[in-house]
């Protein structure tokens, strides 16, 4: 055999079928005996090619056939690793490993990366929707169950009142005395006034604008008129309440007899729920050149700062009403303000919490 062939040469190759990369082992091993790889050269590549790439050669446990890519995992600083075996028989391989930069890993999964974030905000809006309107169902569902009770009272005093008229009617030793008699027929007429006044508020409180309640406009005695409130409003046994007719004798006032007094009622009646077990009301007027305004203050609980803006809205309860545990589903200030805006008016309040407030009732008269 001549000496001047390699090492690699030498040997006696049988003339059998042998897979190809046994050849291409061979042929490596023959080339790395013959010229030594080197980094030097792959190195000063990448760097022509502005990639930092970090280069060592090592010598593996066994024989690599391929290349292999590992991607290091590393949310901060991600890592792709290859080796690449380049004299297979002696189990030498070169390891190359480059550092991705995050922001071209955030390019590359740009679109993904946009439709997952707009799938999350989907959901997330989806579901503040949903405990929405959970909490809206909530709502409105104890508003419905308060609205029931509070009309179940409203409606069984009166209803208690008639049945006891009507018994008395059918009494004949109650009605041989005249007085008796008249004073009977005089609870029935205001019980079912009384009733008459609950559905008005319950048809005018369903009308979506101010504009759409009928009026009946008239010259109306306001003293009058309060005195009638006054006589009308049912007191607690338990409370001491003071109500006051400041308005003067025989004072007229335009507009619809049976809202206004509705709208003062209210306000009696609230100032009466509102307060301690003593309580002073007083009902006085102001007159302007063009209007006049309805004055109803007390000395009552008062309504805090956070609830002012509040008040008039529909189904609204201060926390210090729904504290107080008295029933009402918040449509008495409601109705006020939507009465007072049928006759073209504003109403106000000025209130401090533990002193009291002020109701105004302004009212033109033109």
């Amino acid at each position: 055999m001549d000496s001047s062939l390699s090492t690699f040469q030498r040997f006696d190759i049988p003339k059998i079928s042998i897979k190809e990369n046994i050849w291409n082992a061979a042929n490596s091993a023959a080339l790395e005996h013959d010229v030594p790889f080197s980094i030097v050269g792959v190195d000063s590549i990448f760097k022509s090619l502005g990639l930092d790439v970090g280069i060592r050669l090592i010598t593996t446990d066994s024989l690599m056939w391929n290349t292999e890519h590992r991607l290091v995992s590393d949310l901060i600083n991600p890592r792709m690793k290859a080796v690449i075996p380049y004299s297979i028989l002696e189990k030498k391989a070169v390891e190359l490993t480059y550092d991705i930069p995050i922001s071209r890993v955030i390019k590359s999964m740009g679109t993904i990366l946009i439709i997952s974030l707009m799938l999350s905000v989907l959901l997330i809006v989806c579901l503040i929707w949903q405990i929405s309107t959970i909490r809206q169902l909530l709502k409105l569902d104890n508003v419905r169950n308060s609205f029931v009770h509070t009309m179940i009272h409203e409606l069984k005093r009166p209803i208690s009142t008639l049945k006891i008229c009507i018994s008395s009617l059918g009494n004949p030793r109650l009605i041989v005395d005249e007085e008796n008699r008249n004073d009977i027929i005089d609870d029935c007429r205001m019980a079912v006034n009384n009733l008459s006044d609950y559905f008005s508020r319950l048809r005018d409180i369903t009308f979506n604008e101010a504009s759409q309640i009928p009026l009946n406009i008239e010259n109306c005695d306001l003293h009058g008129m309060v005195d009638s409130i006054i006589e009308k409003t049912s007191i607690p046994s338990a409370k001491k309440v003071e109500i006051v007719n400041d308005i003067p004798s025989d004072f007229k006032i335009v507009g619809d007899r049976l809202h206004l007094s509705q709208i003062i009622s209210n306000l009696v009646e609230n100032a009466v729920k509102y307060s301690g077990d003593t309580v002073r009301i007083i009902i006085g007027c102001k007159t302007f050149e063009d209007d006049i305004s309805i004055i109803v203050k007390d000395n009552g609980n008062g309504i805090s700062d956070g609830d002012l803006n509040k008040i008039f809205t529909k189904f609204y309860r201060s926390s210090d009403a729904m504290q107080s545990g008295m029933p009402g589903v918040g449509l008495g200030l409601a109705y006020v303000k939507l009465l007072t805006e049928a006759h073209s008016g504003q109403v106000s309040v000025i209130s401090h919490q533990g002193k009291g407030s002020t109701f105004i009732i302004k009212l033109p008269q033109k």
